[in-house]
This record gives structure tokens, sequence and C-alpha cells, in this order.
């Protein structure tokens, strides 16, 4: 049941998008094309939103819904099914219908097979780390620390494209992360402009939180701006990032469209016309202003995991 439940939700999209031209539209897609098979239809996501995020400081409750996403799912790659997640008591079952029956159960996947249901999350595709909460609208992405030094042009970014320049690599392209923030109700709103005149990027903001396991084994959290470093202040980023969309190009040679941020551009700090994630504010490489840097002390050991919590603010 929840296989399909979990891919219905993209196929669900679609389906309500259909003669649309929309980035929406078209993004959802592309990633419905590359869902898990045997989707069918079912009931649409539910519609309780969480309380929006604060903009600097997090509030306890911010906190607790952070917390209680933690160790809700498991991930495809470096992650074993067996090991707790940050967060995630010992005992937490990996796969039931609700977090009580998870606490009792003591059940473990087959090896090789990532559950799609676990906790409150549900897994979006069975090739990528990525999973949605529909009851309170978020997303979560597992990844690892890939630079901890050196100036910074996105936050994060897909594995195998800008490692260089990221402090973080996800196991999933972007497309299928903004399928899932279309899944919980977010709507894009429009990549950085930079002619005639520059116009920033917009949309709703996504408060991005950073969970992992340190040396000593304790559960830790942090924002995501609190590992970027503004060069001229010497302190921690303090612009939130807002759900701009990306786009998308043709291919010739594959014949077939393909979307901008899987190049790399997932949740950016310099601005770009191709990023999902970008700051709303003028960000380009030459503005000594806004030159970001990785806050090596703050951050994991390279290699580390972590997992992305995307916390959407709604209106």
């Amino acid at each position: 049941m929840y296989r399909r439940l979990a891919m219905t939700i993209v196929w669900q999209l679609l389906i309500f998008s259909v003669g649309s031209s929309s980035p929406a539209a078209e993004v959802t897609a592309v990633a419905a094309e590359q869902a898990a098979p045997g989707a069918e239809q079912a009931a649409p996501a539910a519609e309780q939103a969480m309380p929006a995020a604060a903009e600097e400081t997090p509030t306890p409750a911010e906190e607790q819904e952070v917390d209680s996403v933690a160790g809700d799912g498991g991930s495809s790659d470096g992650l074993a099914a067996q090991e707790p997640l940050p967060d995630e008591p010992p005992e937490a079952a990996q796969s039931a219908d609700s977090p009580q029956e998870a606490e009792a159960a003591d059940g473990q996947p087959a090896a090789g097979e990532q559950p799609v249901r676990q906790g409150n999350l549900v897994r979006m595709t069975e090739d990528y780390d990525l999973w949605i909460d529909t009851q309170r609208r978020l997303v979560v992405v597992d990844g690892e620390i890939c630079l901890r030094e050196g100036m910074l042009e996105m936050f994060a970014c897909p594995r195998g494209t800008k490692e260089h320049e990221s402090i973080v690599s996800v196991n999933c392209p972007p497309r299928f992360v903004h399928a899932a923030l279309l899944a919980v109700g977010a709507e894009p709103g429009r990549p950085v402009q930079f002619a005639p005149e520059y116009v920033p990027a917009d949309g709703p903001v996504i408060h991005v939180w950073v969970l992992w396991i340190d040396e000593q084994g304790q559960r830790r959290r942090n924002r995501a701006q609190d590992w970027i470093k503004n060069l001229k202040t010497e302190q921690p980023m303090v612009h939130d990032w807002v759900f701009a969309g990306s786009g998308f190009w043709f291919d010739e040679h594959a014949g077939q469209r393909q979307y901008y941020a899987d190049g790399g551009d997932f949740i950016c700090v310099a601005n770009f016309t191709t990023a999902m994630m970008d700051l709303p504010v003028k960000s380009p490489q030459d503005n000594i202003d806004l030159l970001f840097t990785a806050y090596t002390e703050r951050i994991p050991p390279l290699g580390t995991r972590v997992r992305l919590v995307l916390i959407p603010e709604f209106d």
C-alpha cells in the first residue's frame, strides 16, 4: 500500500497538470517518468500545514518538527538499514503504519531493499534518497559532506556535479526534489534575472536544516546558514533561500528536455538563472559584499553522512 502511496504523489501532480506548459508541470512530468513503477490513484496529499519557521532564530516548535523527522527515513547509499539515523532512537523500526507501531515493531527490510514508508516519511523514488511528509509539509533528502574549505557557489549540489564549490552533495537529482516540494504544496517562483536589469530570485522561503551524528556519536542539527560564512562580516549567512524553480533546456543529442539544476545548481549562494533554490538578494560572483566561504570549524569531517530537511513557508 505504501509503495503505491509514495509514488502516487508525483503521478497525481502530473495528472492534475495535463495541458499546462508551466515549469511546475514540466518538472513533474520529467520526475514522474523516472518514479518507481506501480503507482496508482490515491487520496490527495494532506492539507495540514505546519507553522512557519522563524526568520532567524528557530523556535522550539520548529526544532521539535525537525527532530521528529530526523530518523524517519533511511538511505540507500551509506546509511545502512540497521543503523540509527540522526535523532532516531536505536530501537525504532524501519517500516510501520504509524510512529507508535514503528516503536513496537522489530521487523527489518530484506537485504538491499529500502522500505518506501518509514515513520511519517514516504519515499518518493526507489533510486534516490528522497522522502516527503505530506502532513507536516516538508521534504527530506540525504547526502554527505563534500567540502569544508574554500569559496562557495552552492550549499548543496547533486552528486557528481559541483562538489568543488558545495558543502553537501546529495544522492538525488534536483528535479525530484522540485517535484517533492510541489507534492507538499510549495509553488516555485522565478529564477534571478540579470538583463535588461537585475531582478532577484523569487518564491516561497525554504528553511534548510542539517542533521548528522558527530564523531562522539551525538546527534546534531544546524541551520544550513550556520555552515556558510560571509567573508565581509565574518559571520554566518543571514539570508533565507527561496524556491526559484530553475527551468528546462532541450538536449538535442538525447532528444529530450533536461532540468537545468540537475547540472549542479541545487541550493545556491551565488545567483544563477538555473538555480532551483537561490538567495533573493544580489549575490553574483563579483559582488564583494556577498562572497561566501565554508565555515570550516563548524562543518563535520569530509564524508560525514547528513540529512537535509527542507521546510517551506506557507502564507
